[in-house]
Parts: C-alpha cells; sequence; structure tokens
C-alpha cells in the first residue's frame, strides 16, 4: 500500500514548524529538558514514520491492528496516557512542596510575632 507522496511532505512540514516552536519554548525558559527531550523523541518518530512507512505498515499488522490508522490512533491514547500520568506525578509533587513551603512560612510568620 503505498502512501501518497503529499503525506510525507506535509508531515515533515509540520515536523519542521514543532521543531521551531520547540526551539523557541526553549529559548524563553517556558520548557523544562526532561519535556523537550520526550518531545523530541516523538519527533524522531513521527520522521522514522515519514521516511520508512512500510515498518509502520508491518509493525500494526504483526500486531493484529485491521489498518495502520487504528493502530497509530492506538499508540497515541496510550503515549496521551503516559504523558497524564507523568503530568499527575509532576502536579503531586509540586503540590506536596507547595504544603511544606506554607507551613514553613506560617512558622516563619508565627516566629516573627512572637
Amino acid at each position: 500500500m503505498a502512501v501518497p507522496f503529499v503525506v510525507p511532505m506535509l508531515t515533515l512540514v509540520f515536523l519542521v514548524a514543532f521543531l521551531w516552536l520547540l526551539r523557541r519554548t526553549v529559548k524563553r525558559n517556558l520548557l523544562n529538558q526532561n519535556s523537550l527531550l520526550m518531545w523530541f523523541a516523538v519527533c524522531l518518530f513521527l520522521v522514522s514514520m515519514v521516511f520508512s512507512p512500510d515498518v509502520v505498515i508491518t509493525f500494526s499488522q504483526r500486531l493484529g491492528f485491521e489498518t495502520t490508522a487504528n493502530a497509530l490512533f492506538f499508540l497515541a491514547i496510550g503515549f496521551l496516557m503516559f504523558l497524564n500520568l507523568l503530568q499527575s506525578l509532576e502536579i503531586s509533587r509540586l503540590n506536596g512542596m507547595l504544603v511544606r513551603l506554607v507551613q514553613h512560612v506560617a512558622m516563619a510568620e508565627r516566629n516573627q510575632t512572637r
């Protein structure tokens, strides 16, 4: 099954724009290094899909998916669930830090009033 020429070209244009956006957000310190590495890995995965779609098609067929699109949607949903888990862990860690900071400030204020 051949992939139309337009699809890889649009994907490459999207990836170039995405990499430019990543560079811009890192330059402005809006994105930490862990997130940058994860999104860079996503870009590398998409580039590999552009240059070797037969590997993705074969992989999805071996996993038992009817179409490659189903496999890609399944992988995307799994990736988003993983990303959600990582963000939830980070939020929990930051909430714990916030509680400790508020307790520290409250104790410092209490000691000042004495």
